[in-house]
């Protein structure tokens, strides 16, 4: 994919951005991947740096041998410039490329969210069932 986006620079997720990432960081790879070298090993993503500050960051959220879930942000002082479109068209690239179904879903209030899903071509499912555990039954 083409970058015309002056001053900004695309690199994978690696350890050194995790470190440095303010959505990303290490905390959140370990909440949904075990650990930084699961992630390393078996997720995937992207960082654009504008003048070498994080802009937006891309990843994948779950591990699967069929699907990859976008996790994406763009920081506040980012947005409106196009670099969440591009993160996300990286993301579904590679997705394409190591044959997995990218999918997207978000808060049916995240309006900026969706309509950015349909600019990349997701659909919305007629069905989507959540499923939320409440800590509260449990604790006694």
């Amino acid at each position: 994919m083409a970058m015309n986006h002056k001053g900004v620079s695309v690199k994978k997720m690696d350890e050194n951005l995790i470190f440095r990432s303010s959505e990303f960081h290490h905390a959140y790879i370990k909440e949904y991947w075990y650990s930084l070298s699961h992630f390393l090993n078996h997720g995937f993503g992207f960082c654009l740096l504008k003048d070498g500050q994080i802009a937006c960051e891309c990843i994948s959220i779950f591990p699967s041998s069929e699907f990859a879930e976008i996790d994406i942000v763009a920081q506040e002082p980012f947005r409106g410039m196009g670099l969440a479109q591009t993160s996300a068209q990286l993301f579904i690239d590679c997705c394409l490329e190591k044959n997995l179904t990218p999918t997207w879903d978000c808060d049916v209030n995240n309006l900026a969210s969706i309509k950015l899903a349909e600019k990349l071509g997701f659909e919305r499912p007629s069905i989507y069932s959540v499923f939320v555990k409440k800590q509260d039954i449990y604790e006694k």
